[in-house]
C-alpha cells in the first residue's frame, strides 16, 4: 500500500511549504512533495530513489471549471531546464469517435 507521511517544512522561492513523502508499496520513498502552506497547492515535486534526477516546480495556478491547475511547470535537472507554459485548458472536451477508430 502507498503511504503518505508529513515530514516537516521547507521554503521554496520564499514560499513556506509543508513537506510530505510518498512511499511506494514496496516501502521505498518515491517522491517528496512540497505543498504551499497558504494555498495547499503543489509547489514542488522531487522524485527520490532511482528517479531522483529532476525537480518540478509548479506555479501560476488558475481555476478552470472549479479546479486549480498549474499553468507554469518548470523541470530542472542535470540535463538542463524545461519550462512549460500552459495558455489554455479545456476539460471534458468532446472527442470525435474517429479518434478511437482502428
Amino acid at each position: 500500500a502507498t503511504v503518505v507521511r508529513a515530514v516537516g517544512t521547507e521554503t521554496v522561492a520564499g514560499v513556506a511549504c509543508d513537506v510530505i513523502t510518498i512511499e511506494r508499496g514496496d516501502g521505498r520513498v518515491g517522491a517528496r512533495v512540497l505543498l504551499d502552506q497558504a494555498t495547499h497547492l503543489i509547489a514542488r515535486v522531487a522524485p527520490l530513489g532511482d528517479d531522483a534526477d529532476d525537480v518540478e516546480d509548479d506555479g501560476d495556478y488558475r481555476v478552470v471549471d472549479g479546479l486549480a491547475l498549474a499553468h507554469r511547470i518548470v523541470t530542472a535537472g542535470p540535463t538542463g531546464r524545461t519550462e512549460l507554459v500552459v495558455e489554455a485548458v479545456t476539460l471534458d472536451a468532446p472527442i470525435a469517435d474517429e479518434v478511437f477508430a482502428p
